[in-house]
């Protein structure tokens, strides 16, 4: 399972490796880069094609961190994809979404995307 040891503004650190871009974190508890579109930092919305890759593996809870100051959202065909789960939503500052998915290792299987910008 991904071991998430810090997280901060720009950066968060997964098994001990630090990265500088939004992170998904699938339900076997993978750590992978998200691809960005055109923006320099990082969309500011998380696509149904995101939210589909996280709910492969068929997790209880996805848990989706919208940055630092809240900036992030879920696209309108994003949410609508979610609905059609049976996957819980918590949709958190990235802050305490990171915390959220911590729980990982009490055995619930979860997944996650997380903007560490604003």
């Amino acid at each position: 399972m991904a071991e998430i040891t810090n997280s901060s503004f720009g950066s968060i650190t997964i098994d001990g490796k630090r990265y500088h871009r939004d992170i998904l974190i699938l339900a076997d508890g993978t750590a992978k880069k998200r691809r960005f579109h055109n923006w320099v930092f990082s969309s500011h919305t998380f696509t149904k094609k995101e939210i589909e890759e996280l709910s492969r593996g068929q997790p209880e809870e996805i848990v989706v961190g919208i940055g630092f100051w809240h900036k992030a959202h879920l696209s309108t065909e994003a949410e609508t994809h979610l609905k059609e789960t049976r996957a819980e939503l918590s949709v958190l500052p990235s802050r305490e979404a990171v915390d959220r998915l911590r729980l990982i290792d009490t055995g619930k299987r979860m997944a996650g995307i997380i903007h560490i910008y604003c």
